[in-house]
Formats: C-alpha cells, sequence, structure tokens
C-alpha cells in the first residue's frame, strides 16, 4: 500500500507561564525551528523568517515592536536549528487572555541565501500559527485583615 510522508520544513512554539500578573510586563519566548530537508543532505536552506504576535488590543500591549525578522538555516550536520525571540507583552486584564504567534518563512528570495532566484516557482512561503491561553491575575500582593472587638448591644446591662 503506497504511503504518503508528509512534513513542515519549520514550526513555530511558545511556552506560557503559569500565571502573569495586570500590568507587569513579561518577555514572552518565540522559538522557530528549523528541520533540514532531508536526513543526507549538505546543503543548508535558508529562510527568511517573520514572527509577530495578534492579540485583543484590550487584553495585550505589546511593548516594542512587534514584529521581528531573522534569516534563520538549517544546520550543515542535519540537526534542527532554532532561533529564538522575546516578545515583551504587558496583560491589561484580568483572567484567561489569549495570545497569537505567527511565523511566515520565505525560501528562494535572495535576502537569505547566496542563490540567485531564476524563476518564481523556486520561491516558497510556508507559515504556521499558535495561540494559547495565558491566566493573567490582579497585581499587588495579597494583603488580609482580621479585625477583633467587643459588641455590646444597647438593650444589654
Amino acid at each position: 500500500m503506497p504511503s504518503i510522508i508528509s512534513r513542515t520544513p519549520f514550526f513555530l512554539e511558545f511556552t506560557t507561564p503559569t500565571v502573569v500578573r495586570r500590568g507587569e510586563i513579561h518577555h514572552l519566548p518565540i522559538t522557530i525551528f528549523i528541520r533540514p530537508e532531508e536526513e543526507n543532505t549538505a546543503d543548508r536552506t535558508c529562510y527568511e523568517v517573520e514572527v509577530n504576535m495578534k492579540s485583543d488590543s484590550k487584553d495585550w500591549r505589546i511593548v516594542g515592536a512587534s514584529v521581528f525578522s531573522a534569516c534563520i538555516c538549517s544546520s550543515e550536520n542535519g540537526q534542527q536549528t532554532k532561533e529564538t525571540f522575546r516578545l515583551p507583552i504587558r496583560p491589561l486584564r484580568i483572567g484567561q487572555l489569549n495570545l497569537t504567534a505567527m511565523t511566515i518563512a520565505r525560501r528562494g528570495t535572495g535576502v537569505c541565501d547566496d542563490k540567485e532566484v531564476k524563476s518564481f516557482n523556486e520561491f516558497f512561503t510556508v507559515s504556521d500559527a499558535v495561540r494559547r491561553p495565558i491566566d493573567v491575575e490582579a497585581e499587588g500582593v495579597e494583603n488580609r485583615v482580621t479585625v477583633d472587638g467587643t459588641f455590646c448591644s444597647s438593650g444589654g446591662k
């Protein structure tokens, strides 16, 4: 029986913290993994990668740049390559808030590799996106107050 094996040349991952506090800046690591195209190849494949974050403007404020770009190449020894970007974000509301990281990788643009692009057919674009919920707590330190005293009613003698 014939079989088809399909795999993406790259993927994106980000690990969310267990909890963040509203108003505090958190540097969210977003990692791009590049897989070699074939097991036994000595050729390096380079991608022009663009990473960005999508969120509800009522939930999150992205501090600084919201888009990062880099050239990432597969390793020569057939191992997976990774590049990590740190995106500073600030939660604006309390609750479980969603963040979506997206990336687009282009191969054959001539930006990241020294190979000359001969035709449009050599241009290759792939994308990936990951959405994760993050729990946001109120800022500050929990404070408990206990009041003790005696209460006398007006009818008591």
